[in-house]
């Protein structure tokens, strides 16, 4: 390995890719992550989060395009 990117890409063949291949994203969010449970601890945090946000993202000039 030469460099970072030799680095991370062996980490990522070698350990990283074997481990994830045995999980399902898809399954992952339809039983853990959409359901009610964390539906209303995002909406009873929310005014947090969205503060957290506007004072963390970069602000978008609207005179410029992206």
């Amino acid at each position: 390995m030469t460099n970072i990117v030799d680095a991370v890409n062996f980490c990522f063949d070698n350990h990283y890719l074997k481990e994830m291949k045995d999980f399902g994203i898809q399954s992952w969010r339809q039983e853990r992550f959409f359901n009610e449970y964390v539906d209303n601890y995002l909406k009873a945090h929310l005014p947090f989060l969205d503060a957290l946000y506007k004072s963390w993202a970069p602000r978008k000039d609207p005179g410029k395009r992206e």
